[in-house]
């Protein structure tokens, strides 16, 4: 009988740690969630394969728990999600998003015996701007902290591969959405206040600017293109994306008009929630997981959407 497969996965109580840790465990994988906080833990899956570790990220401390369970697969997932507030908690956006993952890198490198294959949740906003669909090659250029500790672990993700043959690679995600989004993703925040409005709790929804455009997919199909990565014969980088981009006014007119509502109606534009150097159009081309890992997004743009109203209509429902 064959052994089975161990994957740690550090930021396991997010949301693609939640779709990851499923997905995994559906193929027979023995899970280990990493967490500074284990009681992120205590209403997620429950499942004899799977187990958690609360830990401090510290390089000692990972790389003891490396020896200790010997995974096949580490997917590093943690970090600082928010690219808005980067601006105002930087020193933490720093050691989440870049020190951590080289912490682990560090980590790995270190162990004795066997070594995991390594996946980083590399960013989308790693990327210069650019009119075209961005690709693996396109040039790097962040203009927030979030997207410079981003591409800080990006480039040490390639080092670490060029100069110790590591197994390690970048998955770069572009926007990606699901029921177990945080509220304040617009996303999410579009869909509830929709149905507050629905609801005539309030009659307002305060945007910024609803002319950029993003490429926009399922978190559920995305954490499938991470375990994908990890199975190729060598190490390299892939976008992770849908290859298709959708202004926020779209997205705002489908959640609407879904609920029966014209978001004209009920919009006031707020100049606060314009972010400074908003990029107009962030757009991947995922060509290179299609060719090498026979990957492609399955949900649509609106099928997440559809995916988002449900969940919020039937949490509404069971509340009442």
């Amino acid at each position: 009988m064959a052994e089975q497969k161990t994957a740690l996965i550090s930021g396991a109580s997010g949301q693609d740690g939640q779709y990851l840790t499923n997905h995994l465990l559906q193929l027979g994988y023995s899970v280990v969630g990493l967490t500074r906080n284990i009681h992120n833990f205590s209403d997620k899956i429950q499942n004899a394969n799977l187990s958690y570790i609360e830990t401090d990220y510290s390089q000692e401390h990972i790389l003891n728990i490396l020896q200790k369970h010997k995974p096949l697969e580490f997917y590093n997932l943690a970090g600082q999600t928010y690219v808005g507030k980067s601006w105002i908690i930087q020193d933490e956006t720093w050691k989440a998003s870049a020190m951590l993952p080289t912490n682990i890198l560090n980590a790995i490198n270190q162990m004795s015996g066997n070594k995991p294959r390594f996946f980083q949740a590399s960013s989308s906003e790693i990327y210069a701007q650019s009119n075209l669909a961005l690709t693996e090659s396109s040039p790097i250029g962040p203009v927030n902290p979030y997207g410079c500790a981003k591409a800080y672990a990006h480039f040490m993700v390639s080092a670490f591969r060029q100069n110790y043959n590591l197994y390690c690679v970048n998955g770069v995600l572009f926007n990606h959405e699901s029921p177990l989004r945080h509220d304040d993703f617009l996303s999410k925040k579009v869909v509830s206040i929709a149905f507050d409005i629905k609801e005539k709790i309030i009659n307002k929804i305060h945007l910024g600017n609803l002319d950029i455009r993003r490429d926009w997919g399922f978190s559920g199909d995305y954490i499938k293109a991470m375990h994908l990565s990890l199975q190729a014969d060598n190490p390299t980088d892939y976008n992770i994306c849908s290859g298709k981009d959708y202004s926020v006014r779209e997205l705002v007119d489908y959640v609407f008009s879904k609920l029966g509502l014209s978001y004209q109606d009920h919009l006031k534009i707020n100049q606060s929630l314009v972010r400074n150097n908003e990029r107009p159009l962030v757009l991947g081309s995922s060509e290179k997981a299609k060719r090498e890992l026979n990957w492609e997004p399955e949900k649509s743009f609106e099928e997440m959407l559809d995916i988002l109203i449900k969940h919020e209509k039937e949490k509404r429902k069971g509340s009442n």
